[in-house]
């Protein structure tokens, strides 16, 4: 069984998991959500991972599928990117928004809120 202890503080120095470790973790967190927040109605959507870092991640309607940074992830931690994943879940839902605070609540369930809330959103 897989633990995720490791990375969710800062990875400065602790060894990152997987993209295949972390994919699966993003699963599970998006059936978590799926049953707790939307009843199981959602579909599953493709995750990636990008090596781009310009933005902490991003849901694309027409294919369907969540990207995030693996560079931010490295950088800022499980913590971080669970945020980002949980925000652009709530995207699948509301798609339609233009602040990076939602203030209406799908995205403060969701709203990250660490040091680094900016990942979530072109930096």
């Amino acid at each position: 069984m897989m633990t995720m202890k490791s990375a969710t503080t800062k990875n400065a120095g602790a060894p990152a998991q997987s993209k295949e470790e972390v994919l699966y973790y993003l699963q599970t967190e998006f059936d978590r959500l799926n049953l707790e927040h939307f009843k199981n109605t959602l579909r599953m959507p493709a995750i990636e991972f990008s090596t781009r870092k310009s933005y902490g991640g991003y849901y694309q309607k027409h294919r369907h599928r969540i990207v995030l940074s693996w560079q931010a992830y490295l950088e800022y931690g499980m913590d971080e990117t669970l945020n980002t994943f949980r925000h652009e879940v709530a995207h699948i839902v509301h798609q339609h928004h233009r602040a990076v605070r939602h203030r209406h609540r799908p995205f403060r369930e969701f709203e990250p809120a660490g040091q680094h809330a900016k990942v979530g959103h072109p930096i």
